[in-house]
């Protein structure tokens, strides 16, 4: 008994009569295979081939630049002018592909050209501004084999120097990169989203919805009952074809069977109970190793009695939250810091994400009634000024007819009634003297 004993796992409920736990156990079998990364080639497959791959891939990169985001601590001709240079950067569409890519292949890069023509092997340098950037995949850049030390790399010991920019497939030439002209994007420690996805949830969901789609098919089916059948194929196989083949088109023309009376014709249909639900779950395990939402992902309105799916929607939305903290806005900022480097030296440019969950219109307006009497009470005591309110009233896009010259105005007269409240003091300490 103990040498059966030993020979049973650690921390395992054993029943020896049943065989449970022990190696009689199909169930202790059981076991997670090896793990095999996909190639570049193939997740580019799965992802223009399989529209619920792209979309798990696509839809939070899409949520988090939905509702865009704006800039504090400027306003006029200074957030025009930064505005206009984003747009010829093409900054939005850049980053974009950027986050679908890192998130597709785990990895990506923004490559940085300057408008001072010099090669692309040199240490960049913006004070002339940039010309363009371009977004770059794992298949079209490759990291050099001299790293830089990690004082110089934030700790991290994998950064290269260079980078080689492949020319294309086939191609034997290469160009190099210095590393202060790219920006990596690295996803989840450099792992595709669809990894973890592709054997077990994917897979398994794409099969039941074909397997589905097949079952059309067979969802009639006609029987025909002909005695001695297997001797008259063996006998004349080409002859019964043809008379069957000939049943079948009289039946499409009218609706009409011939039949010798001796022959039985049957027409059975399949019974596709069950098989929404099933599809249904499997979606569902599918949209949560996705961490994306049954609603979103597929499109579903929230089943069930007072069912909103407000709880999963703010859930989904605290998420794509957190990618626009952690991938986002390193990079968003990075890129900002440098144009405005060039572009407003002197402005400290704040970048601020507009929110993803959008509030209803009744909320909205108490809000704005609230920060209304909040300011109100701020004026009143001395704490803000006109010009302040105005200024982030411009920020929060309340109203777009506020311009600098407004602002001004307004400055101005704050600092008109200042000099009067001195005044009378000024004279009164007069007359005393």
């Amino acid at each position: 008994m103990l040498n059966k004993l030993m020979n049973i796992a650690d921390s395992t409920l054993v029943n020896l009569v049943s065989k449970l736990g022990t190696s009689r156990d199909k169930a202790s079998h059981d076991t997670f295979a090896w793990h095999v990364p996909k190639t570049t080639f193939e997740l580019d497959n799965i992802y223009k081939s399989n529209a619920t791959a792209s979309k798990i891939v696509d839809k939070p990169v899409q949520d988090m630049m939905r509702q865009g985001y704006y800039f504090g601590g400027i306003a006029g001709k200074e957030l025009k002018k930064l505005d206009t240079e984003l747009d010829r950067l093409k900054l939005d569409v850049h980053l974009s592909r950027a986050m679908r890519l890192s998130r597709l292949h785990g990895k990506s890069y923004i490559l940085l050209a300057t408008a001072d023509n010099m090669a692309l092997s040199t240490p960049i340098n913006t004070a002339k501004g940039l010309s363009y950037i371009t977004t770059l995949s794992v298949s079209q850049l490759a990291a050099g084999s001299e790293m830089r030390p990690a004082s110089e790399a934030g700790g991290c010991y994998d950064k290269p120097v260079y980078y080689r920019l492949q020319k294309g497939i086939g191609s034997t030439g290469t160009e190099i990169i210095h590393h202060s002209r790219i920006i990596e994007i690295k996803w989840s420690d450099g792992e595709s989203v669809l990894q973890p996805l592709i054997d077990a949830e994917l897979i398994r969901f794409a099969s039941v919805n074909e397997n589905a789609a097949s079952l059309v098919h067979e969802a009639k089916i006609d029987i025909i009952k002909t005695p001695d059948l297997a001797n008259q194929i063996q006998q004349n196989s080409e002859s019964i074809i043809k008379r069957f083949a000939l049943v079948g088109m009289l039946k499409g023309n009218n609706g009409t069977v011939l039949l010798d009376k001796e022959e039985d014709f049957q027409s059975k249909s399949y019974n596709f109970s069950g098989l929404p639900d099933l599809m249904q779950e499997f979606a569902i395990q599918l949209s949560g190793a996705a961490d994306i939402p049954y609603t979103i992902l597929f499109g579903r309105s929230p089943s069930g009695l007072s069912a909103t799916g407000e709880h999963d929607l703010k859930n989904y939305y605290d998420t794509v939250g957190s990618y626009q903290r952690d991938y986002l806005r390193p990079v968003l900022q990075k890129l900002l810091n440098m144009i405005g480097g060039y572009l407003l030296p002197n402005e400290d440019i704040t970048l601020i994400f507009s929110p993803l969950w959008q509030i209803d219109e009744k909320t909205l307006s108490e809000i704005e009634k609230n920060n209304a009497e909040r300011d109100i009470k701020y004026l009143e005591n001395g704490i803000i000024t006109e010009a302040h309110v105005a200024k982030q009233l411009v920020e929060q896009d309340t109203y777009t007819v506020i311009d600098d010259e407004h602002i001004a105005l307004l400055s101005g007269l704050n600092f008109n009634a200042e000099l009067d409240d001195v005044k009378p003091v000024k004279a009164a300490n007069t007359a005393t003297e």
